[in-house]
């Protein structure tokens, strides 16, 4: 039965990656929540600090793309692609990588997917964005983003190919330099997450393993790993470094995509519930605020599929509202927090 259930779980993931969603509907509210349309796949969401922006990733097959929506006007602009971002190359904190992606080559054109975002603060408002990109290649594309301007403007820095065989899904940064991102693809459908740093290249994180990886989230002194464990239903906490492996699993009420650390230390993590990921009535979607010292839970939000947005992959605290997105849409939502 395990293995029927799984089958299923593996068909309906690989929908997810492939991006199969439902055509655009209206734009009413659903409950409390309000919606911005016309944003394509809005997967995972990056904070830019000391500002109202916040960038959102274009997650659709060919129709990719990293946007800045503002959250005081919902304004919403492109940013990449776009001929306005710049390029320098950083070939130390990079090496190996081949340069900018060429928007223009057919492959990238077809392919390209903006997917797990991840924004490391910087001095002043020079911040560094990592993008997880599907497209001509498998990588992480580094962003400068200069958040005074505005819209922020992005300057392309450098990339990190995947090693062979791996699909990533989310990223994050290592306060010591390098980053760390999910692998979706390991053996029976066990993921795990994959540290790079420049001299060292890729390798496994002892301890990370779990079924059908989603999301990554790290602590702020970056000695913590919080990992979501989409097939096992949980959250796994993972220290960093330790050995024998330190390894806490929290079991959550819903299945978690992506999970986003606020300034207060509380963690707000989306994702599905039901039939998860049919794109039908039964599947429900959910918002929930994890206490990752404690490791318990409070279930924010729980809806019914709904055209359009489908289901929640991402969802922050701006303010007194959360925002929220999805892979299987067209909109980014937002609510009054609780």
């Amino acid at each position: 039965m395990r293995k029927h259930i799984l089958t299923g779980l593996a068909i309906a993931f690989g929908l997810l990656l492939g991006n199969a969603g439902p055509e655009a509907a209206g734009c009413d509210a659903i409950g409390k929540v309000q919606f911005v349309c016309g944003i394509i796949s809005p997967e995972d969401f990056a904070l830019v600090p000391g500002s109202d922006w916040m960038l959102t990733s274009g997650n659709r097959a060919g129709q990719g793309a990293i946007r800045a929506l503002n959250v005081r006007t919902t304004n919403v602009t492109t940013l990449f692609p776009s001929a306005a971002v710049k390029t320098r190359a950083d070939s130390t904190r990079y090496p190996g990588c081949p340069g900018p992606i060429d928007s223009a080559d057919p492959v990238e054109k077809a392919r390209f997917a903006a997917h797990g975002l991840y924004l490391q603060p910087g001095s002043k408002s020079r911040h560094t964005l990592h993008v997880v990109h599907h497209g001509s290649r498998e990588s992480i594309e580094v962003f400068e983003v200069d958040g005074g301007a505005k819209p922020p403007a992005l300057t392309w820095i450098g990339c990190v190919i995947a090693p062979e065989g791996a699909v990533f899904n989310a990223v994050v940064a290592l306060p010591e330099g390098g980053i760390a991102a999910t692998n979706t693809r390991g053996a029976k459908d066990v993921g795990a997450v994959l540290e790079w740093h420049a001299a060292t290249g890729w390798k496994a994180v002892p301890g990370s393993e779990t079924l059908r990886i989603n999301g990554l989230e790290i602590s702020k002194d970056g000695k913590t790993f919080y990992i979501a464990a989409w097939g096992d239903q949980a959250m796994v906490r993972l220290q960093r470094g330790q050995t024998p492996v330190k390894r806490d699993v929290l079991q959550m009420p819903f299945r978690i995509d992506n999970l986003r650390l606020m300034p207060d230390g509380a963690l707000f993590g989306a994702g599905h519930g039901g039939k998860a990921l049919c794109s039908c009535p039964e599947e429900t979607w959910h918002i929930g605020k994890i206490d990752p010292n404690a490791m318990r839970v409070q279930e924010l939000l729980k809806l019914p599929y709904a055209e359009g947005f489908v289901a929640a992959t991402v969802a922050v605290q701006i303010g007194k509202e959360i925002w929220i997105g999805t892979n299987r849409g067209d909109r980014v939502g937002h609510f009054p927090a609780p």
